[in-house]
């Protein structure tokens, strides 16, 4: 489109330093004229200056963009500025490949060879065919499960980019925990030496050929500029590892950050085995990093059902790495009556915070602090007024104030911790002694910090184990040592935020049981897999229980877990996923730290209406 008509009714379009299209009025435009123009494209009009534009993202733009021929028609003028209609261009382009790879044949690679220069390990025949399926795309995205070889088939995938000329080098964004992996499969499993740097703040050696990065670091200014010269100065191929950590979308900081990495890298790869833990806008955070032009329709309702595997993401299943079946044992106990009289205390108590206007930031944060405290005391409601061992949980302050401040209800929680001992911290001790009896190890997982802290005491014979956020990075390797190698060591004590991604611990236990579950349905599928992950020996028992106190939360976390796992095996095709679910700070608000959406506060508020 370009200007037409003589008219002194214009519309002006550029493009503004993010990637915005900035429509600018001139002319004998009425306060009508501009109206029409933010009803058009759905913005609001912004006044910057003495000058008035409307900001439209480049995607909406595109898809509404027709709209200027009714402008046209009215004899009204048109003026694209050339980045404009490159941005248009580009944007119509991306969508276009999208489609054409939506319709690919899936099975199209299957059994296909690929030479990987310089490799000395064999690929299965999965890795093979994701390397070829994800060199069809512009920009990646390998959603396989936990221990299926994403590192490795990410390296292969980059050393047939530098063979190509496409890239010459590689920078990894990760949590610490996967350092070790990638480092050990990029210096033990190719014929020359890769040279590895870990970044830390330093100013980086041009000719390093893989650079690891954790998100914590690209959170400070001068950090990602040094990271962002790096990309500048020739063809870097950018992996995002367990990118879920971005799913938080552009409020989110990190996200922003790894959008501007990504728009200097002349490739970009997305590994998670999760990537739309709680909805379908997980997947569009994630996929606005790798195809930045798609408009939103691509990601809505029925459209998920359109984004087959092997097609614009690649997925190995559990299935098709045969790993012996997994146990899921849920174990239902009866809350003492003492016990009972708290939870109903508290439903009175948090009722109203489910019935204020949702939309207020305020609001979001009080019902999350409200979620906690219901999934605390479903477990142990001496968490609830207990200042031992940590001062904050997701965020919060703990213990909640509120509850201290409610005098009967704290003289009965403190009437509980007096005759009382929490029913899942006895099972939980049970279940340790005869493992222990069967020279078997056990890992158990509690979002709560308290919890373990507890449980430790409990547990104290087996010598536990214990990780979690405040443990440094030194000693949760002496403890995993310990776990693994010293035979006194029976228990392992841990959290899915801290232990959940990472860790392999196939080879030292196949026993874990969920003291209590949040609504991250992302956190809790990756912790599974801790311990049920290839390289399981044919005949392995894996078993997983999961303790649930009647007539509390922990009903509805188990119920909403299920759905949103469901809703994932689903779109990745892998219904290995499904049966996994059969029981039934600014960077992370509580609300996203505990997997919080509409849904699930709506089963929440449902539950704090029930009648016993």
């Amino acid at each position: 489109m370009s200007v037409s008509g003589e008219s002194s009714r214009k519309i002006s379009l550029s493009v503004d330093g993010a990637g915005n299209v900035a429509i600018t009025l001139s002319g004998d435009c009425p306060p009508t004229d501009w109206n029409r123009v933010a009803n058009a494209f759905g913005a609001n009009v912004e006044i910057v200056g003495v000058a008035r534009h409307i900001l439209v993202p480049a995607t909406r733009f595109v898809t509404r963009i027709n709209w200027l021929l009714t402008w046209e028609r009215d004899s009204g003028v048109v003026a694209f500025s050339d980045d404009v209609q490159t941005l248009v261009d580009a944007t119509r382009k991306e969508a276009r490949a999208f489609q054409e790879l939506l319709q690919a044949e899936p099975d199209r690679h299957q059994g296909k060879a690929l030479f990987v220069p310089g490799i000395t390990v064999e690929l299965k025949p999965e890795q093979v065919e994701n390397i070829l399926c994800l060199l069809d795309m512009p920009n990646g995205a390998n959603f396989s499960v936990p221990g299926a070889g994403k590192t490795l088939t990410t390296l292969g995938l980059s050393r047939v980019l530098v063979q190509r000329g496409v890239v010459k080098r590689l920078l990894v964004v990760c949590p610490r925990s996967a350092m070790d992996s990638w480092n050990y499969e990029a210096t033990g499993s190719f014929e020359d030496t890769i040279s590895v740097e870990v970044f830390k703040g330093q100013i980086l050696d041009q000719f390093t050929q893989l650079v690891l990065v954790n998100y914590e670091q690209l959170e400070n200014p001068d950090k990602q500029k040094i990271l962002l010269a790096w990309l500048k100065a020739m063809p870097t191929h950018l992996v995002l590892d367990e990118a879920h950590r971005i799913k938080g979308g552009p409020k989110s900081v990190r996200w922003r950050s790894c959008r501007r990495l990504a728009e200097l890298a002349e490739r970009i790869d997305i590994l998670t085995g999760t990537p739309m833990p709680n909805g379908p806008e997980d997947l569009r955070a994630l996929f606005d990093v790798t195809w930045p032009g798609l408009s939103g329709n691509f990601f809505e309702g029925g459209k998920l059902g359109e984004l087959r595997r092997k097609t614009v993401f690649v997925r190995t299943t559990k299935r098709e790495l045969d790993l012996p079946k997994v146990t899921f044992l849920p174990l239902v106990g009866k809350a003492t009556p003492i016990h009972r009289d708290i939870l109903d205390a508290l439903k009175d108590q948090y009722s109203g915070s489910f019935s204020l206007s949702q939309l207020e930031g305020k609001t979001l944060a009080k019902r999350g602090k409200a979620v906690m405290t219901l999934l605390a005391a479903a477990t142990n409601p001496g968490l609830l007024i207990s200042k031992e061992f940590s001062q904050i949980e997701f965020g919060f302050s703990w213990p909640p104030r509120e509850i201290a401040e409610n005098e009967s209800l704290a003289s009965l929680i403190r009437d509980y911790l007096k005759v009382d001992a929490p029913w899942k911290y006895r099972q939980v001790v049970d279940m340790a002694e005869l493992l222990h009896r069967e020279g078997r190890k056990l890992l158990v997982w509690s979002s709560f910090v308290g919890n373990l802290a507890g449980l430790r005491a409990y547990l104290k014979k087996y010598e536990p184990a214990l990780i979690y956020g405040a443990v440094s990075s030194d000693d949760r390797g002496r403890e995993l040592d310990r776990f693994r190698n010293d035979p006194s060591c029976s228990v392992l004590l841990t959290n899915p935020q801290t232990l959940g991604e990472g860790v392999s611990l196939h080879h030292d236990c196949h026993d874990a049981v969920y003291v209590d579950r949040t609504f991250n349905a992302g956190h809790y599928l990756q912790s599974v897999d801790r311990i049920h992950r290839l390289g399981l020996p044919r005949g392995t028992e894996t078993r997983i229980t999961f303790l649930q106190t009647e007539g509390s939360v922990d009903s509805r976390v188990s119920e909403r877990v299920e759905s949103k796992v469901k809703r994932l095996a689903k779109f990745l095709d892998d219904d290995s996923l499904a049966q996994s679910a059969i029981p039934s700070g600014e960077e992370i608000p509580a609300q996203e730290a505990l997997g919080l959406g509409e849904g699930d506060f709506a089963s929440i508020m449902a539950y704090l209406q029930e009648t016993q």
